[in-house]
């Protein structure tokens, strides 16, 4: 399937009875797409918040690209970044995420702590079976 060639490999056939499925190397390589470690740093999973910044700052200098306008919004940024700076180091919460945000996130990493349990414990019955 498209999944399986370009995500997770295909799996090899093997010519030993009981062996353990090994799979061929996918187009993009698990450790290149896969946000894993991520969930469980409680991280970012997506570079939407760049994805925003960038479309807002392409908005505020439109089309002209003056290298002094450019210049300007850089200045800007630097400010804006600067004050964020100076609020992270004085609250303790700076910006708070929503409720339903953090819920989610919640969910998110116990599914992820449960696969692997899961995931650890399928294995060894899979061992135990064709053993």
């Amino acid at each position: 399937t498209y999944f399986e060639t370009n995500y997770i490999g295909k799996p090899k056939i093997s010519k030993k009875p009981g062996a353990p499925e090994k799979r061929r190397v996918p187009r993009y390589p698990i450790p290149i797409w896969n946000v894993r470690a991520r969930v469980l740093d409680k991280v970012g999973r997506t570079n939407n918040n760049i994805e925003a910044w960038h479309k807002a700052f392409e908005m505020d200098i439109g089309k002209k690209k003056k290298l002094d306008t450019l210049v300007g919004h850089f200045r800007e940024e630097q400010k804006n970044t600067e004050l964020m700076i100076a609020k992270i180091e004085v609250e303790d919460d700076p910006f708070p995420r929503k409720k339903s945000e953090v819920e989610k996130d919640d969910t998110i990493l116990a599914l992820v702590k449960t696969f692997e349990d899961f995931f650890s414990i399928s294995n060894k019955i899979i061992y135990i079976i064709r053993s």
